[in-house]
């Protein structure tokens, strides 16, 4: 799979967004070339978005050929987790994980496969225990995209949530991969496991192999899997900090005063409150928020003549004078 320009959702669409994925199979040499491009209304092609070539084949050869490597790949993986103790690794849920994530992308439940990390930064080596969050249910396919999301999420995780990058103004994005195999039929009731070493290739490119896992038998592996290094400009770091503020602005309220509910009690709405309160401080501090913007929103609050002196309290007095 070759990504040469990402399609990305409109946040506010004034028209629709149409895509179009075309075959084009060769049933003599068992393969098939796929496209992804974006389309206007009238159908006519926009810009190349990827591109990529299935092959028919038989899988034993496939397992045969992974089974020489398990016994290596998994004495890497027992690796990291005893590594945990004494500091080397990092073991994280899957909140924390998905959190990490959401400085490049936001993922929907169905997507957030990967139960535990294990992290290795300074080698940029990792291991995940991935459960599908999404079942059959959720939508009729042979490979689940949300499968295959939650199954190779390993190699940008382990970019992304690295020790060395500053998550405020880096992101590695995806670039492809060189071919995914797959030997198996996967399942919304197993788990599976899931390994990478990400390696530098030249520049800021870094590249790896996502190793799958089931019952302690290779069933899949991604190859090749290729992230970019990018350094956000200050209108995408402004973009990115203002929607995801936005966002948990709209949760926090929701969350702590629902409308005909109280199923919290006034403590727990109070430690929510606190740990708000001093999230807002450190956006504004670190000067990653516009204080205008804050301020705006903060007077959408159910009670802001309370909030805001209680907030201005835990501001730097620098900060104080831009409260009046």
């Amino acid at each position: 799979m070759i990504v040469d320009k990402p399609l990305i959702a409109r946040s506010q669409p004034t028209s629709k967004q149409l895509f179009r994925v075309s075959v084009n199979a060769d049933w003599i040499s068992q393969t098939a070339q796929v496209q992804f491009y974006s389309v206007t209304d009238e159908r006519k092609k926009l810009a190349d978005h990827a591109k990529c070539i299935i092959k028919f084949v038989e899988n034993n050869t496939w397992l045969k050929k992974w089974k020489r490597n398990e016994y290596l790949i998994q004495a890497r993986i027992d690796r990291l987790h005893s590594s945990v103790e004494g500091g080397q690794s990092h073991k994280i849920k899957r909140g924390m994980a998905y959190k990490l994530f959401s400085a490049l992308v936001e993922y929907d439940q169905k997507y957030r496969g990967m139960e535990e990390v294990t992290l290795d930064s300074a080698a940029y080596e990792a291991t995940a225990r991935v459960k599908f969050q999404a079942s059959e249910q959720d939508g009729n396919y042979y490979f689940s995209p949300y499968w295959i999301d939650s199954l190779g999420h390993l190699a940008g995780f382990t970019m992304n949530a690295n020790d060395a990058v500053d998550s405020k103004t880096q992101v590695f994005v995806n670039h492809g991969w060189e071919s995914m195999r797959c030997a198996t039929r996967f399942s919304a009731e197993k788990t599976y496991k899931t390994y990478v070493k990400m390696q530098n290739v030249g520049g800021t490119m870094f590249s790896g192999d996502v190793y799958i896992f089931e019952e302690g038998t290779i069933v899949a592996v991604f190859s090749g899997i290729k992230v970019r290094h990018k350094t956000l400009s200050g209108s995408e770091i402004e973009r990115l900090t203002y929607s995801s503020f936005k966002e948990f602005h709209a949760k926090f309220w929701i969350h702590c005063y629902p409308q005909g509910r109280v199923h919290r009690t006034q403590g727990q709405a109070r430690q929510e409150v606190t740990w708000f309160q001093m999230q807002l401080v450190v956006w504004v501090s670190r000067k990653q928020f516009p204080f205008e913007k804050l301020y705006r929103l903060l007077l959408m609050a159910p009670n802001p003549n309370q909030m805001i002196p209680e907030l201005s309290l835990r501001l730097s007095p620098s900060l104080l004078t831009r409260l009046d």
